[in-house]
């Protein structure tokens, strides 16, 4: 694989079995700036870059050899919402950023990007993002046979919230956390 734009824009318009006649086409250029482009003898502008990434079906980072997580891209994006902007029956997938420590032997740090998926439902012991009595916070949830809720932190500390409670406006379930960005926490 190339690793210079030239190179790049060559393989790539290989792959989409396409001339060069037929990029310059696409691309508004004639066939002798594509020619020149594949032997690193010129560089597109940036306008004419992103028609190249466009006609070769590719992204303009593919085309400069940025090498990106399109996962951690699209969590990145996602809205990071407060207690404030979550609505009772949020079915979108957002990012709520850690409070505090409360999670950390499950992996949640402090100020950690945590992923919420409103649309999953939850299933029993896995962590979730709950409000109750409008205090929010993420908790390990255990349904118990009686259709009690236990709200768990990793600190050992355990909050019973009865039937009654669980079926109240006064107790939501906002959703289930499926990712977790935190940033390295460095010394002991």
């Amino acid at each position: 694989m190339g690793n210079t734009l030239g190179q790049l824009i060559h393989e790539k318009r290989l792959n989409e079995r396409l001339t060069q006649e037929g990029l310059a086409e696409l691309t508004g250029v004639s066939k002798w700036t594509v020619i020149n482009w594949e032997a690193d003898k010129r560089v597109p502008l940036a306008t004419t870059l992103l028609k190249i990434a466009e006609a070769l079906n590719t992204d303009v980072n593919y085309l400069l050899g940025v090498k990106t997580n399109d996962l951690m891209n699209e969590m990145l994006a996602l809205p990071v919402l407060s207690d404030k902007d979550i609505s009772a029956n949020q079915q979108q997938t957002f990012a709520f950023i850690a409070k505090d420590s409360s999670m950390y032997r499950w992996g949640i740090q402090a100020d950690a990007r945590v992923i919420i998926s409103g649309a999953e439902t939850p299933r029993d012991m896995d962590i979730v993002l709950v409000s109750y009595k409008g205090q929010f916070a993420l908790r390990k949830i255990h349904f118990l046979q009686n259709e009690d809720i236990e709200l768990l932190s990793s600190d050992g500390t355990t909050v019973t919230i009865s039937a009654e409670e669980a079926s109240a406006k006064s107790f939501l379930i906002h959703g289930k956390a499926v990712w977790v960005i935190t940033e390295p926490h460095h010394g002991i």
